[in-house]
């Protein structure tokens, strides 16, 4: 046997200079390589008790059908190494509760989980740009998906029959969406689809019966397949950028949904709190600050700031907004424990200001600024 080589307890014996698969370990730190290498599973399967089967990378970047056993299947992980996820390949496995996609999967086939009832949860990565017919229709238990930026279309019946699902927000990359996609969603409360949305097939939306609110951003109206795009939508409210109100309502179908088409609601500040430990951008917008004063003065402190309160000395400060060179409004003497609240519009020549960026520190309360959540 042969003797074992040691610096201190690290044990050196099959180091080799130059070996690609060495490791060097310090007790329990790796030291090298320092970054760990990609995974090569394809796919980590994980079932009932805990007992776990895998498969490694191979010549194929499709998994397929039966390739993973489904029976008492729990979750699993897609390596990096898959692009596709093919047709069916966890279709009807009603025990798979999560499921982790790897950032190299583009496509997602065809029933891939269709009717997988307690499924959960499921990371979807940016990298998919396809999310094919049917892919999850019937998982009654999703409550919450995102759908990736790169995604162009939505597939016929893809989301149909998710009963659990609350909210969807479909991305400005999507210009189709296909018959039935989200028909039957009935938890869907709110839906706001992007602004390159171009067609909305027939029944999209049918039976969706718990919207409260469809935010539609596309300036030019969708086309709508059919009148029943929306039907049995509860009547919910159809908000539509400002300016295409009456385009909407006078286009094809759309017309039939004229009485609920509404302009989308202006946004407004709402008042954010920021405490100890927190950063306030330089580029961020601040229509107001509240707060003590002397809490103030540890957020926004310095001379090229537009927003300064000073210490004045003998408990007292002063609210300078506009900058020194050219104020739009001051107060002076101020008590350091009093409250304040200054909505610029209201005291100024300006409606926001901004400041250089800054982690607060010693206050001694949380200030909440006016802004754009």
């Amino acid at each position: 046997m042969a003797d074992t080589i040691k610096i201190g307890n690290l044990d050196i014996s099959a180091f080799k200079v130059g070996s690609s698969d060495c490791k060097v370990y310090l007790g329990d730190t790796l030291l090298y390589p320092t970054t760990p290498p990609t995974p090569t599973f394809k796919w980590i399967a994980t079932y009932t008790g805990g007992t776990t089967s895998s498969a490694e990378c191979d010549s194929t970047s499709a998994i397929t059908r039966n390739e993973i056993t489904l029976t008492d299947l729990v979750s699993a992980q897609i390596g990096y190494c898959v692009t596709t996820i093919g047709n069916s390949v966890f279709g009807w496995c009603n025990g798979l509760t999560s499921c982790t996609i790897g950032s190299g999967v583009t496509t997602i086939g065809h029933y891939a989980f269709t009717n997988c009832t307690g499924l959960t949860s499921i990371d979807i990565p940016n990298s998919v740009t396809s999310i094919s017919g049917s892919a999850f229709q019937g998982c009654s238990s999703l409550t919450s998906i995102d759908i990736p930026s790169g995604v162009t279309s939505i597939g016929a019946s893809t989301f149909s029959g998710c009963t659990s699902l609350t909210s969807i927000d479909i991305p400005d990359s999507v210009t189709t969406i296909d018959y039935y996609a989200f028909e039957r969603c009935t938890s869907l409360t709110s839906v706001t689809i992007g602004t390159g949305i171009t067609r909305i097939n027939e029944d999209a939306f049918r039976y969706c019966s718990g919207l409260t609110s469809i935010t539609v951003n596309a300036t030019t109206p969708p086309t709508l397949e059919t009148y029943s795009v929306f039907g049995s939508t509860n009547d919910c409210v159809i908000y539509v950028p400002f300016e295409s109100v009456d385009s909407y309502k006078t286009t094809g179908y759309w017309s039939n949904y004229a009485r609920r088409i509404q302009a989308l609601p202006t946004p407004t500040p709402q008042w954010v709190t920021f405490s100890n430990g927190d950063t306030i951008p330089s580029d961020l917008q601040i229509y107001g600050i509240k707060g003590t004063v002397n809490d103030l003065s540890y957020a926004f402190v310095g001379f090229e700031d537009d927003i300064y309160v000073e210490d004045a000395g003998r408990n007292k400060y002063n609210a300078i907004f506009g900058g020194f060179d050219n104020p739009c409004y001051s107060e002076y003497d101020i008590l350091s424990n009093t409250s304040v609240e200054y909505i610029f519009s209201n005291v100024g020549c300006s409606d926001s200001y901004t400041v250089s960026s800054k982690t607060i520190a010693d206050m001694s309360n949380d200030i909440q600024l006016y802004i754009y959540a």
